[in-house]
């Protein structure tokens, strides 16, 4: 499962929907203030997938975390400090 992946212009109109979807304080958190529909929708057409890095990230539970990375990173942990 990839939890973080590059998004190009072929995903414009999912990330449209998704930033159309938050609430207005989701929205001001996003953009530093209050924005409309029609701000959101020229947002996403002024992004540059060619020069910007539209990312999209997935969230786990903790468990699922602990499952699939945490023996990966204890091998690659020093012997000392695994033990703690």
């Amino acid at each position: 499962m990839e939890l973080l992946r590059s998004l190009d212009s072929g995903h414009r109109d999912v990330i449209t929907a998704h930033l159309l979807s938050l609430s207005l304080e989701e929205r001001a958190d996003r953009f530093m203030g209050p924005v409309n529909d029609h701000y959101i929708r020229r947002y996403v057409d002024g992004i540059g997938y060619g020069q910007d890095a539209p990312m999209a990230a997935q969230l786990i539970s903790t468990s699922d975390w602990i499952e699939r990375f945490l023996p990966t990173a204890r091998s690659l942990m020093p012997e000392d400090a695994a033990a703690v």
